[in-house]
């Protein structure tokens, strides 16, 4: 059980079709529920971006032990739209996160949360010290 921004229990909306002006209190919304997903997994999530056309977020490994990216990604998109492991039209797809290599280590992703929400997310690369 997740709570969003408001306190309330947060119950997943399957394919919700939002229209871009509804996506910057969406997307207020859910920061909530993803940043207990990813504690729930070892990570940390923070937040940057106007949120005017997607939910940009960083992960950075905040104990050991933490989940894979995957993991993460399909947690994040399970809790938040009812469904995971889909593309931007919602359809089933074996390789739903293709990452990107960023400077710094970081590896982004598109997690794909409605016709028109998507999540943006870059994660740290793991360091031993």
């Amino acid at each position: 059980m997740y709570l969003d921004a408001y306190g309330q229990v947060y119950k997943p909306e399957h394919c919700p079709l939002f229209k871009k002006s509804d996506l910057y209190n969406y997307y207020l919304r859910i920061v909530p529920v993803i940043k207990q997903v990813a504690r729930d997994l070892g990570y940390a999530i923070g937040m940057h971006g106007s949120l005017t056309h997607d939910l940009d977020l960083i992960a950075v490994p905040w104990v050991t032990g933490e989940a894979t990216h995957e993991e993460l990604l399909d947690a994040m998109q399970l809790a938040i739209a009812g469904y995971k492991g889909m593309n931007h039209k919602q359809e089933k797809v074996d390789k739903p996160y293709i990452g990107s290599d960023m400077p710094h280590g970081r590896r982004a992703y598109i997690v794909w949360i409605g016709v028109h929400a998507h999540i943006d997310i870059s994660i740290t690369p793991v360091v031993s010290i």
